[in-house]
This record gives C-alpha cells, structure tokens and sequence, in this order.
C-alpha cells in the first residue's frame, strides 16, 4: 500500500490537558514518525458518548486552530500563516464526531482522504455497549460507510492520573499497530467492503506492561 491521505478526527475536541490529552501526540508521529500527510478535523469541544449521530438541520460552524508543540493553540475565524511555534492548521467544527468526518469527507477534502483514524479516545471503547455509545468509534463508522478505511484509536485508563510517561509508549504502539494494518489492508482488487475489513477498532491499555507488542491482543466487537 502507498502513503495514505490521512484524516484525524476524534471525540474529545482540540488539545487539553484534561478533556484531550492525547490528540497531538497521535498527530505527530502519524507526520513525524511515519512521514504520512495528515488532515485534522476536530469536534470544537468534547462531544463523547454520542455515538453516529450527525447534525442534520443544525448549522455547522467552523474555526482554525492553530497547535503549538507544548499542547497550546489559538483560534481563528479565518486562515492565516502559520506563526512561531505553531506546527500546523487544523479545523474545528461546532458538530459532532460523525458530522465532522462526514463533512471532511465530503466537503473540505473531497476525494482527499484514504484512511480514517478517529482518535485517541480517553478512555476504552470495549465490547459492542461501548462501540454502539462511542463517538470515537462513531466517526469511525460514519467514514466507514462512506467506503473510507476507517481506524478507531482508544487508550484505556487504569491509573488515575494517568502517568504522562505512559504518553509516548501509547503514541509508539498506535502508530505501529495503524502503520500495520494499513500496510496489509488490501488492494481493493473487488472493491472497497468486498470482503475487506471496513473498519479497526484498537484499544491500548495505559499500563506500563502492556505498552509493548507483547501485550497485543486481537478481539472480534463483542468478545473482548
């Protein structure tokens, strides 16, 4: 498979210490680590457990944001360059997890995405109670049926606080795990879901022994 046009979203919204702790990370070793061009689109604030819902009638408002590589950033209404110490242009939408996919999809990047990755989530998305409320995996779904590869990024919380140690260690996996299973998708030879995996759920326990492929362990919706 060659270098996928990446979009990122999730469900936590833009970088916060608390409520979003982990988008950035992801963001920049999918570019730094793995070289992939990577387009964000984010929920403008938490939007967790709303599972596929979109907006439908409701008007979908949007910003620029601005990241910074010490987890700060700034909004804007409009474009603008990119100014010391900020390491890219994402976009926020007031709209839910799917409807931001939805509307990167098929609006801002049109025909300009190969993959999906929702995520990271704060907190595991488990069993098929979990993947039916989670706006994580929700995104995910939505692209999906949009017949877009689609991966649902989750790490699981155990200690609290979590240790910012286990931070990088989660990034490292994830990034391995999504690199993976890209490179062995598929060629498409009959065409997207003909017989192809529409889409990934990975979850990653934040514990310090299982942050290695070691502790990999694979599981059909339902059965983990």
């Amino acid at each position: 498979m060659s270098t996928p046009r990446v979009l990122l979203t999730n469900d936590d919204g833009p970088p916060h210490p608390v409520e979003s702790p982990y988008i950035l990370g992801l963001y920049r070793h999918l570019t730094e680590e793995l070289g992939w061009n990577v387009k964000v689109v984010l929920p403008s604030s938490q939007k967790s457990w709303i599972g596929k819902a979109y907006h439908i009638k409701e008007i979908t408002r949007g910003s620029y944001y601005y990241p910074k590589a010490d987890g700060t950033g700034e909004t804007s209404t409009r474009p603008r360059p990119l100014r010391d110490g900020e390491i890219a242009e994402w976009i926020l939408l007031d709209g839910t997890p799917a409807t931001c996919a939805n509307v990167a999809l098929h609006n801002i990047f049109h025909e300009q995405i190969d993959l999906v990755i929702s995520g990271p989530n704060l907190g595991r998305n488990t069993s098929s109670a979990f993947a039916l409320s989670s706006g994580t995996i929700g995104a995910a779904l939505s692209s999906s049926l949009s017949k877009i590869r689609s991966i649902a990024l989750s790490y699981g919380t155990v200690l609290h606080p979590t240790p910012p140690a286990f931070f990088e260690p989660a990034h490292r996996l994830g990034t391995s795990i999504i690199r993976h299973l890209w490179s062995n998708w598929g060629e498409d030879t009959g065409g997207i879901r003909d017989g192809e995996v529409d889409l990934y759920s990975i979850n990653i326990p934040l514990v310090e022994g299982l942050l290695t492929e070691e502790g990999l362990k694979v599981h059909r919706t339902g059965r983990a």
